[in-house]
């Protein structure tokens, strides 16, 4: 699976992305968002086992695709999306997370466009959902911009007692339903 817009591109994350992946998995910048002030703790080998055993495309309709992101300009990583369950009743949530050398120039936008348009054209899915850290003004931003809307929820993420260094996280709900959505939204 390959999806493209302007300036990123995004697909299944695979052998040759964990070096990218294991500097976003361990910027405390990144991961204090979600969690893990100290990033995930994971070595690089982990990293390249965990990528290793992902098990490719067998149903789409339950898969929580992970991506990684590229720029299209000189294929740099900026980092990866998750697609979410997309095959359940409850809302698909997709994830995102870059580099902090690539925030504030638009690829978060693209991404968010890019992903919310595959879901609601290529998948059952009916509503988007982001949980942004509510400290996120940025992605907050980014995600009302494309049409999301805070539905005044918010959530608080306890780790558990196995999760070593990660702290709780309270996190904003916003939603987009398909029938709102616009393909030339953002």
């Amino acid at each position: 699976m390959e999806l493209q817009i302007h300036g990123a591109r995004v697909y299944l994350a695979h052998h040759r992305d964990p070096e990218g992946l294991y500097a976003l998995w361990s910027d405390p910048r990144v991961m204090t968002s979600v969690g893990w002030p100290r990033g995930l703790g994971l070595s690089r080998q982990e990293v390249k086992a965990w990528i290793a055993s992902r098990d490719p495309v067998t149903d789409p309709a339950e898969q929580n695709y992970r991506l990684a992101v590229y720029s299209c300009h000189d294929h740099s990583f900026l980092g990866e999306t998750a697609l979410g369950f997309f095959g359940r009743p409850l809302p698909t949530e997709p994830d995102l997370k870059l580099l902090p050398q690539y925030w504030d120039q638009g690829f978060a936008t693209e991404v968010v466009q890019l992903v919310t348009q595959f879901l609601f054209t290529m998948t059952p899915a009916a509503v988007i959902q982001f949980t942004p850290n509510v400290n996120n003004a940025a992605a907050i931003r980014v995600y009302e911009k494309c049409g999301f809307q805070q539905t005044g929820t918010k959530f608080t993420w306890t780790p558990p007692p196995t999760a070593v260094g990660a702290v709780p996280v309270t996190t904003l709900c916003l939603q987009l339903e398909k029938a709102m959505y616009r393909a030339d939204g953002c």
